[in-house]
């Protein structure tokens, strides 16, 4: 059926669109946000939610304002023609904090603003378990992560949120590879 690159392509951003379209139609918001990591997953979401005509926001972890990923959430925001808002996670001896600072595209800052601080990073790790359901290390970061940022989601009063998360998950490209299962190593790039 996919015959070549070209098509496998074409086809994939067909579906892409397809089902992007069919949540939007059940969704009354007239924003939506996006989680927004700079990857081709995260990307290709993002790109085909600018063409709808609805307000999107896309929201990134930061840990340093040169971190890889911020750098390239910048660059799509501004491409896309959206808002983005930096969602930094700071530490200290009162536990953790959460700071959002919200650009237009064109990099001009609009706030910022702590909205949370002395969050217990036990608590967070055993709330954000729970929620996920799966207690599998290679999840644990991930998980954590989600419920931080979905905290300054709702912050921001989005209530709809599309990501590109599933790809990277289906093939465990994250994920631990331990030998009893076959793996070669314990490396998280063996593909096997």
């Amino acid at each position: 059926y996919l015959v070549n690159l070209k098509t496998a392509g074409r086809t994939t951003r067909e579906f892409l669109k397809e089902s992007l379209e069919t949540r939007l139609a059940t969704v009354a918001d007239t924003e939506v946000g996006l989680l927004l990591s700079g990857g081709l997953d995260s990307m290709s979401v993002g790109y085909l939610l600018s063409q709808t005509g609805r307000k999107v926001t896309a929201f990134t972890l930061k840990v340093e304002d040169d971190d890889t990923d911020v750098v390239k959430s910048r660059e799509l925001t501004k491409r896309f023609n959206v808002d983005l808002v930096e969602v930094k996670i700071g530490q200290s001896t009162d536990g953790l904090s959460i700071t959002v600072q919200r650009y237009s595209p064109t990099r001009e800052l609009r706030y910022e603003k702590n909205i949370a601080q002395g969050i217990i990073l036990d608590d967070a790790v055993l709330t954000s378990l729970r929620i996920s359901g799966n207690p599998k290390k290679d999840n644990v970061f991930c998980a954590v992560a989600m419920y931080l940022i979905g905290q300054a989601i709702a912050e921001e009063g989005v209530k709809t949120v599309f990501c590109g998360e599933g790809p990277n998950e289906m093939i465990n490209d994250y994920g631990f590879n331990p030998r009893e299962s076959g793996y070669g190593t314990e490396d998280k790039g063996n593909v096997q």
